[in-house]
């Protein structure tokens, strides 16, 4: 694999009173000199004049633009120079590749994510948490700027720059000519956290969970989006959840929260103020973030062979099919939608039978995916109602709840559970849609 033989060095630009890093090509302007300065915080301008001169004399004869895309198209396949992200899943061949380009240029040279300043928000922030999540950008430094010139010198920007390159790490969405999506199935406009994710989401699953199973990997890939990623993308892209008028407002929402972080109007803060609190912000969503992949890992995953088993024994527990007993409680929803359609038993099941922690049988209906309507609920007539009151009017002995809603309900036995989810089955006579 090519490299370029230039040894690159970090050299230290003073503008304003700030130090802001960026790096060069090592030059024979250098001969004698100590191939790594620091700028001191505090020191003057005149301390970093002589740096800046070589540097800039230096970074003429070899734009870092030009240093970093050979760099990278050199370490890259030859087939996949020059060419953009399709608009399907990212192959994991492919995001195998780009991160290897990466890892190649990462021994190179310290690293740097840039970003827009002003006002964040959730979208950036997770894109610049879950780069650092990848080894070769553990340490990077945050430049928050709209500055063309200084975007120009940064290893990875997102967000910003109104450009879309992953061969350069250029992971920006609000160019014109954007429209892509995680997959042909997806209509949710990709930001740049869902760039990011898209091209290295692999990798992060891997850095967080430890696994290497390909199978897994790919599963969790998916997962994600769907269920993390992808509400960030529509929420920063402005496309809401359902094309109905929401029937409450929800100021609990993970970009929400991340707004509030934001310095308020009629509050000034310096710039450095500023970046402590987008550093909050990407705390705040990357923490989630971690959370959440560590969730699947750890509990969804393992609760799959659960749900599997106890659809296959669908017809020993009742001869109509319409239900499953569970061995012990596990998250069981998202499992059983995949498993049904994986089977052409889409919207089959009704009920779910299991034993909760206290040590009650719970019979519980089945929910439309995405929303809190369910396949068949239990009865009307039993809602609200409690032990003595609702065994007089269900006739089964030892029940001890119905929720007024209808989704769920409780008997002391698992015989009686499934004597309820029996009756209520029977007592729905309206035909239902298979969802």
């Amino acid at each position: 694999m090519a490299l370029l033989s230039p040894k690159i060095f970090l050299a230290t630009l003073h503008r304003k009173g700030r130090g802001l890093g960026f790096v060069f090509p090592w030059s024979s302007s250098f001969a004698g000199r100590a191939p790594c300065i620091e700028y001191p915080r505090g020191g003057t301008q005149a301390s970093a004049s002589g740096c800046w001169r070589h540097a800039e004399r230096s970074f003429s004869q070899t734009s870092w633009s030009r240093l970093r895309r050979l760099v990278v198209q050199s370490a890259a396949p030859a087939n996949q120079r020059r060419r953009s992200s399709k608009r399907g899943v990212l192959s994991a061949e492919r995001a195998a590749a780009l991160y290897r380009s990466l890892q190649s240029f990462s021994a190179m040279t310290s690293r740097s994510i840039g970003t827009h300043s002003g006002t964040f928000h959730c979208d950036e922030a997770l894109a610049c948490y879950m780069l650092r999540l990848l080894p070769e950008f553990r340490d990077a430094s945050i430049i928050r700027t709209r500055d063309p010139a200084l975007l120009a010198t940064l290893d990875c920007v997102v967000d910003v720059g109104a450009e879309y390159d992953p061969e350069r790490l250029r992971f920006d969405h609000h160019q014109r000519s954007f429209s892509d999506t995680f997959s042909t199935s997806k209509k949710t406009r990709l930001s740049s956290a869902g760039l990011v994710y898209k091209h290295f989401g692999r990798e992060l699953i891997r850095q967080i969970t430890g696994t290497s199973d390909e199978n897994v990997l790919e599963l969790l890939y998916t997962r994600v989006y769907d269920g993390f990623i992808e509400a960030i993308d529509g929420n920063d892209n402005g496309i809401d959840a359902t094309n109905e008028r929401p029937r409450y407002v929800d100021n609990t929402t993970l970009p929400m929260r991340i707004s509030r972080l934001n310095t308020p109007w009629n509050v000034d803060e310096s710039e450095q103020e500023q970046l402590v609190r987008f550093e909050q912000a990407m705390e705040m969503a990357g923490t989630e973030f971690v959370a959440y992949v560590r969730g699947l890992y750890g509990q969804w995953l393992p609760a799959r062979a659960v749900v599997l088993e106890a659809f296959h024994k669908r017809f020993e527990t009742h001869a109509s099919g319409r239900m499953i007993y569970l061995e012990r409680w596990c998250p069981w929803k998202t499992h059983l939608y995949d498993i049904e359609s994986e089977n052409s038993a889409l919207g089959e099941i009704y009920f779910v039978l299991y034993r909760d922690h206290s040590g009650m049988w719970r019979v519980q209906a089945v929910n439309k995916p995405d929303s809190f309507e369910n396949r068949i609920s239990l009865p009307i007539e039993w809602r609200g109602l409690q032990d003595a009151a609702l065994e007089k009017v269900t006739g089964i002995r030892g029940c001890t709840f119905v929720h007024a809603s209808g989704f769920i309900g409780g008997n002391e036995t698992y015989e009686g559970a499934l004597a309820m989810a029996c009756l209520a089955l029977s007592m729905n006579t309206a035909p239902v849609m298979p969802t």
